[in-house]
């Protein structure tokens, strides 16, 4: 298989090829590396290099050449004046370098380096000082404040916060919420019903708003009658004065929540069977 100087190279400025052995200093080695000649491109030059020492050999060398054949000429080339005294040691050629892995940028990354690009300025106004501030807040943002369903509002600028929206999707590791626009604000894209558009936010520019929390969802199954009704909702017991009050208790026919399918995590239902036949559903909805 033909060793080419360009297949040697792998892609490299330059690369270390054969040893030079003078005869009358036997145990001296210089080194000999093929490098790109600055006249034209794709011809290659021999560098010799010895103890910091080197000295460039412009033999022209083309990239299509192999690395044994141009050897031997730079060897013959040596010895034309002082016949058998320069010995050219080719190297075996080596196997080419991994592939280099190049790592994802997460948005964490791209705010590290804004902070480095600011702080290699010798000179920084109160506009940028305040920008090394933001970012580094965005950095440690704790991920763990927030969840999807919460209500927020987030910091379009320093001075200016957009409420009534809620988070519908989370991204922790480039620190990215992506919040959709929940209050009945009247703004549109055009003026009419086109409604706001979903935005990706840092989750260091959020702010809590329990008041745009999604509500738990509560569907009632189907009930031995045509008639379906939920009669109160009573609300988590929150405080001192909350727990102190006693809740309403159950009317005597009512039916245990094990009979009825309407127990579960956001809330529990009794259902009670009035004088016509009907059915009307009590439910509680549990705190938390």
């Amino acid at each position: 298989m033909p060793d080419t100087i360009k297949e040697r190279l792998y892609g490299r400025k330059s690369a270390v090829v054969a040893s030079l052995v003078d005869n009358t200093q036997p145990d001296e080695y210089i080194s000999l590396s093929l490098n790109p000649d600055a006249s034209e491109r794709g011809i290659y030059s021999v560098v010799a290099k010895k103890k910091g020492r080197s000295e460039t050999f412009r033999m022209r060398y083309e990239s299509s050449m192999t690395v044994k054949k141009a050897m031997t000429e730079f060897e013959v080339y040596l010895n034309t004046d002082n016949p058998g005294q320069f010995k050219v040691i080719a190297l075996e050629p080596t196997l080419p370098p991994p592939p280099r892995t190049i790592k994802p940028q997460t948005q964490v990354d791209i705010w590290k380096a804004q902070i480095r690009q600011y702080q290699k300025q010798r000179y920084k106004t109160t506009p940028i000082e305040n920008e090394i501030e933001h970012l580094k807040k965005l950095i440690n943002a704790d991920v763990s404040k927030f969840r999807i369903g919460d209500g927020v509002g987030w910091r379009a600028t320093r001075d200016q916060i957009n409420r009534g929206y809620r988070i519908v999707d989370m991204d922790t590791v480039n620190k990215m919420a992506e919040i959709a626009s929940v209050a009945d604000t009247g703004l549109t894209i055009t003026g009419g019903k086109s409604k706001l558009p979903n935005q990706a936010v840092p989750i260091g520019d959020l702010i809590r708003d329990k008041k745009y929390d999604s509500k738990p969802a509560f569907v009632v199954a189907d009930l031995p009658s045509s008639t379906r009704q939920v009669e109160e909702l009573l609300p988590p017991t929150r405080g001192k004065k909350a727990r102190k009050r006693k809740r309403k208790p159950l009317p005597p026919d009512a039916i245990s929540p094990q009979t009825l399918p309407f127990n579960s995590k956001a809330a529990t239902c009794y259902g009670k069977r009035t004088k016509r036949g009907s059915f009307r559903v009590y439910c509680r909805i549990k705190k938390g």
